[in-house]
């Protein structure tokens, strides 16, 4: 993946039928220069940067395969509609994996679920 061009497609994406709501994975591997290392913090505020109108935000940092993650739970909205999210981001080495859960608000607990068990279930190579 080293010298792969980002384009802001997920790797893998997976839509509820029932729901709409998507879980995504993307990846980025990248030479870092160790002093200009961007913060999980800085990597997530890339990602959340078309959402508007943001009513609720809460990170938490966790351990995730043996690697500190930033976990970030915000409700905006996307084009206009009301949507929920949920971000983590971690690093291992030189790669940023970015895993995101975007569903309506008044959904966003029924994939919820899903959403942790495919983050828990990450190995990171």
């Amino acid at each position: 993946m080293n010298g792969a061009p980002t384009s802001g497609i997920a790797d893998v994406s997976f839509q509820s039928k029932k729901t709409a709501s998507i879980i995504s994975i993307n990846s980025a591997c990248k030479t870092y220069d160790n002093e200009r290392k961007e913060s999980l913090s800085a990597l997530t505020h890339e990602l959340l940067l078309g959402i508007s109108e943001i009513n609720y935000f809460k990170e938490k940092n966790f351990p995730l395969d043996g690697n500190n993650a930033l976990q970030t739970t915000i409700k905006g909205k996307i084009n206009n509609e009301d949507m929920q999210l949920r971000t983590v981001v971690v690093q291992r080495f030189n790669c940023v994996y970015d895993l995101m859960y975007i569903s309506r608000p008044e959904k966003f607990g029924i994939d919820e679920e899903d959403f942790s068990h495919f983050v828990s279930s990450l190995k990171l190579k």
